[in-house]
């Protein structure tokens, strides 16, 4: 479902309504929750237009509308409903997005698009045509860059601290981690 949630981009307007009638249906016969395949589309398709955020919070909205609806979808398909699970997906979702951005920054920035949104340019006097031309050698780019990656790290640990509550006990369900296994810490 979500490949072909991701070849909406492509797609004409046309296709867009029978590619959301066949997931509809599809949900339907898995018994998942209906907005997700319409909400995916609609807003992948939004980006596609709206390639930059000018507040850090329509950027979250954007990732709960596409990174959080995935992780979702993947407790619907496990058949976990817990208000605890899904709010810590939401925010793992927000993390992904914000570190996929993150890696993605150079390749944007060579691209002429800005994924840092621009309330944090503009706070620490980035321009982007500098950004664009210079790349990391930009003045103060460094500044926004951290700002950005502390606020998708936030969303990191807001996610981990859902699960030290009494009833998780400090740990992931096991039916559960598949789902979160990205917000695992690595070391080396």
């Amino acid at each position: 479902m979500h490949l072909l949630c991701m070849r909406c981009l492509s797609m004409p307007t046309y296709l867009h309504i029978i590619s959301n009638g066949l997931l509809t249906r599809g949900y339907a016969l898995c018994q998942l929750p209906f907005f997700q395949p319409s909400i995916c589309c609609l807003f992948q398709d939004e980006e596609l237009y709206t390639p930059t955020h000018l507040t850090t919070e329509s950027l979250i909205a954007h990732a709960e509308s596409t990174s959080s609806s995935m992780l979702y979808l993947l407790l619907s398909l496990l058949n976990l409903t817990s208000s605890t699970l899904s709010h810590a997906a939401s925010h793992l979702g927000c993390a992904q997005t914000f570190a996929t951005l993150l890696r993605a920054l150079p390749f944007h920035a060579k691209n002429g698009r800005m994924v840092i949104p621009a309330e944090i340019t503009a706070k620490y006097g980035v321009s982007q045509e500098d950004v664009f031309r210079h790349g990391p050698q930009a003045a103060r780019i460094e500044d926004a860059v951290f700002e950005f990656a502390t606020t998708g790290n936030d969303h990191l640990h807001t996610a981990r601290d859902m699960f030290r509550d009494e009833v998780m006990r400090g740990r992931v369900p096991a039916r559960a981690m598949p789902v979160f296994l990205a917000g695992v810490r690595f070391s080396s």
